[in-house]
């Protein structure tokens, strides 16, 4: 059954450069879990909540694969970068 990482962010302007790591970093993860970017953007705000900069959605072939990317000893070392660059939230859904 297909997975999908959901998740909402605003960056920081800390330190922009940040960007370029994480993303050549982490597509090439991405690849090795099969991961698909289906859609990134802003979203529309409608009627509450959070006035977020980002929505991006992935779909993975499995839960396991999902999870195997976040857990992936690679990436832990650029999710910091994304951690520390942005506020966030991040949803799992099957």
């Amino acid at each position: 059954m297909k997975a999908y990482l959901i998740g909402f962010s605003s960056r920081s302007d800390k330190n922009p450069s940040w960007i370029d790591i994480y993303s050549s970093i982490a597509s090439d993860i991405l690849k090795k879990y099969e991961g698909k970017v289906l859609l990134f953007g802003k979203p529309e705000r409608i009627l509450s909540g959070d006035d977020w900069e980002r929505l991006t959605i992935i779909e993975f072939p499995s839960i396991e694969k999902l999870k195997g990317f976040h857990k992936d000893p690679e990436y832990s070392k650029v999710k910091e970068l994304r951690i520390e660059n942005t506020n966030g939230e991040m949803y799992f859904i099957t």
